[in-house]
């Protein structure tokens, strides 16, 4: 019986990009990152582009979500007036946020020891974003003194694709941007607070309280602060790191950087959660590009307030 022998070829092994950046996910990287530009196109210092929209909770006081690439985050106040014993010292008020990322953000599994992406994000809200430094002085008082309002800011991670504390902190100062607070009034006599319609005419002038105080009406800002967070990935630092960049950080969580900077350009923070740190040409690199990123962010919310606004003024007169 005559035998079929099959040639032997020398036709290297093509493997599908697709496969490659599965299989081998640093060495995929490697390959774009020699070549200054990443996988999905952008250059090393380019943030990916973002979208924000307001009023997406009807519900709540105020309401936004933001998309950053495939990350995609809502955020929602609510507010509560809050009445002093009579005995207690003048109060703020309080400003809390949460973040959660629900089973279908597609978050990995929380391993025991290592900070997830929530975690970071969630701590550069808690640091950025305090009372004192984002609303001007008085702006949840009610009245002189007595009362005062308790705004917590809930944020969800819908979809993750990396860099969740860009996307959680961009929505979260665009819903206090949007919020609007009812007329609110402290009844001494009973120490309850009287909300909305119930409040009755102010009986007194705004004051220090200013027009979130007695009268309600929007938050008053000290700063609006923006962010730009980055990675160090195979020796090489990325503005906006995707999902797949994140799993390849140097060090992982302790490889990320966040830079805040506010409408005037001032730096108004730098988070850094651990792990070595950056060389000071590479962190001055990453305020710069950060300054540059802020104008287009801070036009994005702007263009979303006066939007939301147009839509409110034309309901009222229909």
């Amino acid at each position: 019986m005559a035998r079929h022998v099959i040639p032997a070829t020398t036709t290297p092994l093509v493997i599908p990009p697709e496969a490659m950046a599965r299989l081998s996910p640093a060495e995929y990287h490697a390959r774009f990152l020699e070549a200054e530009i990443r996988p999905d196109g952008r250059r090393l210092d380019q943030p990916r582009a973002a979208t924000l929209a307001l009023g997406a909770v009807r519900s709540a006081a105020g309401s936004a979500s933001v998309r950053i690439g495939g990350t995609f985050v809502l955020a929602g106040v609510t507010c509560e007036a809050v009445a002093l014993a009579a005995d207690a010292a003048e109060s703020e008020g309080e400003l809390i946020f949460r973040l959660e990322a629900p089973a279908i953000s597609g978050l990995r599994a929380r391993v025991p020891g290592v900070p997830s992406a929530c975690d970071g994000a969630d701590a550069v809200l808690q640091a950025t974003l305090s009372r004192s430094r984002v609303l001007a002085p008085g702006a949840l008082r009610i009245g002189a003194r007595g009362a005062a309002w308790r705004l917590v800011v809930d944020v969800y991670c819908l979809d993750h694709d990396g860099n969740l504390a860009d996307a959680a902190l961009l929505a979260a100062v665009a819903a206090l941007a949007h919020t609007h607070l009812p007329p609110a009034r402290l009844d001494a006599n009973a120490r309850t607070v009287l909300v909305g319609a119930h409040a009755g005419p102010a009986p007194e002038a705004a004051g220090p309280s200013g027009p979130a105080g007695s009268a309600g009406g929007a938050l008053a800002f000290a700063s609006r602060p923006v962010p730009l967070s980055f990675a160090r990935v195979l020796g090489r630092t990325l503005a906006d790191p995707c999902r797949d960049e994140e799993a390849l950080a140097d060090g992982k969580a302790g490889a990320l950087v966040t830079v805040v900077v506010d409408a005037e350009l001032r730096v108004a923070g730098v988070h850094k959660p651990g792990g070595a740190p950056l060389p000071d040409a590479e962190l001055r690199a990453c305020v710069d590009a950060a300054r540059a990123r802020a104008p287009a962010l801070h036009a994005l919310l702007d263009d979303a307030l006066a939007l939301a606004a147009g839509a409110t003024a034309a309901g009222a007169h229909l």
